[in-house]
């Protein structure tokens, strides 16, 4: 998800040399950074804003309800 939208980076757990390389790539490179912040800012209102989730969650719910009959 990171990568496919560009938004950040992975490491593997424990591994601080990956992690400092790409903290130290994101610091020397100001517009990449803000790049992927705008980039991480329109998918989270886009996809996980509050209102979002709410509405797909009872959109979810609801299509386990039968409908009144009548």
């Amino acid at each position: 998800f990171l990568y496919e939208n560009k938004i950040g980076y992975t490491y593997h757990n424990g591994d601080v040399d990956e992690l400092i390389k790409h903290i130290k790539h994101l610091h020397d490179n100001t517009k990449l950074r803000l790049n992927m912040s705008k980039r991480a800012s329109k998918i989270y209102k886009e996809k996980f804003d509050a209102e979002i989730v709410y509405n797909d969650y009872c959109d979810f719910l609801e299509s386990f309800v039968e409908p009144p009959a009548g």
